[in-house]
């Protein structure tokens, strides 16, 4: 089993760039992936982090992202499958696992009350999903082995919120074996269950 170990952090238009090298250390980082980037010096991080031993590179295909910003080892294969303005798909193969990375950033409760937010996620998980099973066809015809999917980011929802949770949402549960083992049934539609950690933390 590979661990490929991650960090997810809305860093607030912020430069903090010694923080991350520090995590990035103690953590023994593979990949990093940030919200709210803008003023974050990518290139000092980077020359910085090929200095101690570790080689990553930007994952991108516009030429500038505003909302999200992906970079990792090189030793991992990551392939930029999809950018939007909310969110960006990835593909990562290691060692015979296939994994769709989806990152979002989404608005803020600033802009946009609960009601408009959670419509905006049950609109993206159909869309991320579709690409998911699109992706699993292909895998399929290849007689290779499915994508596993993994939803990150700032969803500026709480965990309990209808986007999370509800099954046109997320369909998100604090449980992680009833996420692996189940699906939830309605009006003749299943849907599998995604796994939220986060469920736990805000418990505590």
């Amino acid at each position: 089993m590979v661990t490929i170990r991650c960090i997810f952090w809305n860093l607030n238009n912020k430069n903090l760039v010694t923080e991350v090298l520090d995590i990035v250390e103690y953590n023994q980082l593979d990949l990093l992936i940030f919200a709210e980037a803008e003023k974050l010096d990518t290139q000092y991080l980077l020359s910085t982090l090929r200095k101690n031993g570790k080689n990553f590179e930007v994952k991108k295909i516009l030429p500038k992202r505003e909302d999200i910003l992906v970079i990792a080892e090189r030793k991992i294969k990551v392939i930029v499958a999809q950018e939007e303005s909310h969110y960006s798909i990835y593909k990562i193969i290691e060692n015979n696992q296939y994994y769709l990375l989806f990152v979002v950033h989404l608005d803020s409760a600033l802009h946009k009350d609960e009601r408009a937010r959670n419509a905006r996620v049950q609109g993206l998980s159909s869309q991320l999903r579709q690409f998911e099973e699109r992706c699993n066809e292909e895998q399929r015809e290849k007689i290779l082995p499915c994508y596993e999917a993994i939803v990150v980011g700032d969803f500026n929802l709480h965990p309990f919120s209808e986007g999370i949770v509800g099954m046109h949402g997320f369909n998100a549960v604090f449980d992680l074996y009833k996420a692996k083992d189940g699906v939830r049934k309605y009006n003749g539609e299943s849907l599998k269950f995604y796994y939220n950690p986060m469920w736990k933390l805000m418990g505590k």
